[in-house]
């Protein structure tokens, strides 16, 4: 952390060294910090069940749910007024 209480590393230094290291990157998900991404923080038990088994495990978090409804119900909306335009709906 800074003296302002922000990240010391930009996120684009992180993604750099994680990308040429990735030993770092697999440490960085299994063992978030205090000041890591929210991301890592809420998968890290899918994080280190997936590194331990070697199965694919992933927990899907209430943002991401929420996020698909989102996109879902702009999608319904975006297919409604096209069925509309076309005639096949009033």
């Amino acid at each position: 952390m800074d003296t302002a209480g922000g990240p010391a590393v930009s996120s684009k230094t992180s993604y750099a060294v994680t990308s040429a290291l990735p030993t770092l990157g697999l440490l960085q998900r299994l063992l978030p910090q205090g000041g890591g991404e929210d991301r890592y923080k809420d998968r890290q038990l899918s994080s280190v069940i997936s590194t331990l088994t070697g199965a694919p495990y992933r927990q899907v978090t209430q943002k991401e749910q929420e996020n698909e409804l989102l996109r879902r119900q702009f999608a319904l909306r975006d297919l409604l007024d096209s069925l509309q335009n076309r005639g096949y709906v009033e």
